[in-house]
């Protein structure tokens, strides 16, 4: 009986590792993103925290360098909220281009796997031809000797 031999079977699975690939690299930036969402969700908690108590202590009496250390402090995470929304919007375009890979690189071995199905159904049916003739061979010489 013969084998069924997919001549790219090779390139299938090329194809197949390149794909894997582009999902780690895919999985490893939106990890990244998740930590940097989480960094400028602490930044952001810390600034609602400081203006909190910044305007606590101005119903009471509050000193000039305490004011003086609660602004520079704030300014300051505004300029880190500020950077880190930043990274994250480039981290978002570089999310954005590795799914488009992802998806690409996933065309291209679904082209590979439809030729392969092709493949093996005209295989499948040559041997179902094959076999049809054998039985039908046995058939005839059930026939003749009986």
């Amino acid at each position: 009986m013969p084998q069924f031999n997919f001549r790219l079977q090779k390139v299938l699975d090329i194809r197949k590792y390149k794909e894997e690939v582009k999902k780690q690299e895919l999985a490893a930036l939106l990890l990244e993103y998740q930590k940097e969402q989480e960094f400028l969700n602490y930044l952001k908690f810390n600034q609602d925290k400081y203006q909190k108590e910044l305007r606590e202590k101005q119903v009471g009496c509050l000193d000039i360098f305490e004011l003086i250390f609660y602004y520079t402090y704030l300014f300051k995470l505004c300029e880190d909220i500020e950077r880190q929304i930043n990274i994250l919007c480039k981290l978002q375009e570089q999310i954005d281009l590795k799914r488009e890979e992802v998806i690409q690189v996933q065309k291209e071995r679904k082209i590979v796997e439809k030729l392969k199905d092709k493949k093996w159904a005209d295989f499948k049916k040559e041997l179902d031809l094959v076999e049809q003739k054998f039985l039908d061979e046995i058939g005839i010489n059930k026939f003749v000797r009986g």
